[in-house]
């Protein structure tokens, strides 16, 4: 993955207009959980002032990466190509605790998938609360999100 460069990071104006649109800011209304609070960090990450440490983790974890910021940013921050750099960066340099991997790994990535290959024309069936969600990569990155909300005690 190509690392984004300051001129990707100085395209946000900090204007605000994307904390209406993020819905965790919605949720949680902490500037670090808006993508122009995410985009900060990862300035700070990129300068070394901030450590790539569980604190930023658990803030880029919480992304929806759904980039509702894009569409509401008049600057046209390209967010989605940053934060999946950051994520990247988290993956390479970056340990979870071996519980965590262990549940990333098994319950994320094999059991939904399973579900979806078994199931490939509603992995998750017409009744279920996440079918509205959109595409199986939203709906995974959804199941995804919230999982790491409840291990960091968010939900």
């Amino acid at each position: 993955m190509v690392r984004p460069t300051w001129e990707d990071y100085s395209k946000c104006i900090h204007c605000g207009l994307c904390l209406n649109a993020c819905p965790t800011y919605r949720l949680l209304g902490v500037e670090p959980d808006s993508p122009r609070g995410r985009i900060h960090q990862m300035i700070l990450v990129e300068e070394g002032r901030l450590k790539l440490a569980d604190s930023f983790v658990r803030h880029i974890d919480l992304c929806l990466d759904c980039r509702a910021c894009e569409t509401a940013c008049p600057s046209g921050v390209q967010y989605g190509k940053l934060v999946e750099a950051a994520r990247a960066q988290i993956e390479q340099h970056h340990r979870r605790p071996l519980f965590s991997r262990l549940l990333r790994s098994l319950g994320l990535r094999h059991l939904l998938f399973s579900l979806e290959i078994n199931n490939a024309d509603r992995p998750f069936g017409a009744d279920s609360p996440v079918a509205s969600f959109g595409t199986d990569a939203r709906r995974l990155r959804i199941v995804e999100v919230v999982f790491v909300a409840r291990q960091h005690g968010v939900w």
